[in-house]
C-alpha cells in the first residue's frame, strides 16, 4: 500500500512529515533556550504565592522551595545557553 492510495489528496505526505519532524525539532531546540526561565518564573511565582496568602505554618516551604527553583532556573538558564551556543 502507497501514501499516494491512503491519502489521494497529498501526494507528498513523506516530505510534509518530514518538514513536520525538522519543525518540531527546531522547536525543542527553541524551547530549551528558555527552560531556565520558565523554572525561575515558577520558583518566583511560588514565593510572591507565600507572600500574597496567609499561610503562616506553611510560608517557608513555599519561600524555600521557590529559592530552589529561581537558583536551578538560573543555573539550567546559564549551562543550557552556553551548550546550545558551543
Amino acid at each position: 500500500m502507497e501514501w499516494g492510495e491512503v491519502f489521494p489528496y497529498l501526494p507528498n505526505y513523506s516530505v510534509l512529515c518530514s518538514q513536520r519532524i525538522i519543525t518540531n525539532i527546531v522547536h525543542i531546540i527553541i524551547m530549551k533556550q528558555y527552560l531556565g526561565v520558565i523554572v525561575m518564573l515558577i520558583g518566583a511565582f511560588l514565593q510572591v504565592f507565600s507572600y500574597l496568602s496567609d499561610q503562616v505554618e506553611s510560608a517557608n516551604i513555599f519561600l524555600a522551595t521557590g529559592l530552589c527553583l529561581v537558583i536551578a532556573g538560573y543555573l539550567v538558564h546559564i549551562f543550557l545557553n552556553k551548550k546550545i551556543e558551543a
